[in-house]
Parts: structure tokens; sequence; C-alpha cells
């Protein structure tokens, strides 16, 4: 247990942290370090009060991971978000995963907590026919379980800080390094957004992220637009009918559509502020 560090990289999230870290506790892991940007709220305080380590820095989430891995020496790195919930053995059976695939990085399966409204019970089927597929991948998210000797070799790539796709744009990174990435059985219940106007200004930031890693990693560019132009809009829609949640298909078809609408006007704006 003394072999890894749950880092939880945090911006106003003074209602979300304790029951976080309470999720992580009941994992049987207590070293928690909390790298924190909040600006007039109390996440610093009630993080301490739970017995987590408080580093404050400055935001933007590339940024905080970073000081999260130079800051880390222990065997395994963990980066949980405060809106998440790690069911019982997640970190254990992340743990087991990644050491029986030999993998360096391995990301919970997620679902969505308590879902109530259309955006979030489409999210929440999103996730569970389409994302929640275990093995070998090139793309993980968050929560996930690093190496740690791997993840300061690797790092994360700053100029995603405030952009959107931090993950993304980590993954590519570890695959040019030749790490081996997975998705494991732990799962982790996320607190998602429930309103439409919400869904759809992360919807606009993950379009401008796509923007970025299109002009970071152009080599990508066919299978970002294969990602939004097909996997979201038709194969996920199909996965959907076929699991008996048509009701639900506006959810990955907006997705798509807005990210992509929102990639092409940021490709071109910043086109055009360059000349």
């Amino acid at each position: 247990m003394d072999s890894l560090t749950v880092y939880i990289c945090t911006y106003n999230e003074e209602e979300n942290i304790q029951n976080c870290i309470s999720s992580i506790v009941v994992n049987g892991y207590n070293n928690i370090i909390v790298i924190d940007a909040s600006e007039n709220d109390l996440t610093k305080e009630k993080a301490e009060e739970f017995g987590a380590k408080v580093i404050k820095t400055s935001k933007g989430l590339a940024g905080q991971r970073q000081v999260a891995i130079d800051n880390c020496e222990t065997e395994y790195l963990m980066f949980v978000d405060a809106d998440d919930r790690l069911e019982k053995d997640c970190i254990n059976k992340l743990l087991y995963e990644l050491e029986e695939n030999s993998y360096d990085a391995i990301q919970a399966s997620l679902r969505v907590f308590n879902p109530k409204s259309y955006w979030q019970k489409g999210m929440d089927a999103n996730l569970q026919y389409c994302i929640n597929s275990t093995g070998k991948t090139k793309m993980i998210g968050r929560p996930a379980l690093y190496k740690t000797d791997v993840l300061k070799k690797v790092g994360m790539d700053i100029s995603f800080n405030g952009v959107g796709n931090e993950d993304a744009a980590l993954s590519i990174k570890m695959e040019n390094y030749g790490g081996i990435q997975g998705k494991g059985t732990g799962i982790s219940f996320r607190h998602h957004p429930k309103s439409f106007k919400e869904n759809f200004i992360a919807w606009k930031k993950y379009g401008k992220g796509d923007a970025q890693l299109i002009r970071k990693y152009p080599n990508k560019i066919l299978n970002i637009l294969k990602h939004l132009l097909f996997v979201y809009p038709i194969y996920r829609s199909f996965k959907f009918i076929q699991n008996k949640k048509s009701k639900y298909i506006f959810y990955p078809i907006l997705i798509g559509l807005v990210r992509v609408v929102t990639m092409f006007i940021n490709l071109v704006y910043v086109k055009k502020e360059s000349r």
C-alpha cells in the first residue's frame, strides 16, 4: 500500500473532495495528495480534514498533473478526479491487472454516478456499451494508474493546459514512448453534468482539445476525424440501438457534431490569428 500515491487535481471542488477521498480510503489506500488550484473555496481545508496532503499550484490540469509526477516518489501513481467515486477493490483490481498484463498504465472502467437526467443516462449508456471494453488499448482516460518511472520519462504535454484532451495527449506520448496501456475491470462511478448546457460546454472544450491534438500531432488527423464523424454518430448510435437504448442516440450524435464543428472553428480561427 505504501507503493502507491493517489493524486487528485482540483479546482473549486469543496463539494466533491471529501467523498472522493473517502472512496479511496475505503480501497485501503491513505497516501493521497491533492494538487489544488482552487480560488475562494474550501477544497484545501476539506481535503486536509480527511487526511490528505495538499499542494497548492496554479490552475491547469496538465500542469497540475506534472506537479504530481514530479512530486511522486512511490512505485505507482494514480490520477483520480474529485467527481470520481471508486468502488471497493477498484485500485487492487487495477494494480493486479497492470502487473498481470505487463501494462505501464491502466484506466478504470467508468459508470455515471446515480444517473437521472437524459444526458446522464446517455453518458452512462455510452460508457457501458461503447467505452468499457477491457484489455490493451492505445488511448486511456481517467481515473488511471501508472508505473511512476515510465510516467516520469513521458511527462505531461503542458501545451494542453486549459485546452482539454489532456488524457489523449498523454496517451499519445505514452504510445510514442512505447508504453503499454490498458483498460481494467475496477470501476469508478463519476458525477456527470445533468443539463444539456453543462454537457455542451464540456463537448466544446473537447473540440478545442481535438484541434490542439491535430496541431501537435498532425499524423493523428485521420484517427480523430474517424472518431468524430464515424465512431460517435454512427457506430455508437448502432451500439445504443443494439442494446435497447435508442432513446439516447442523440447523445453520441451531438457529441460528435459539437466536437467536430468546434474543432474546425478553432483550427480556422487560430490559423487566421497567426497570419
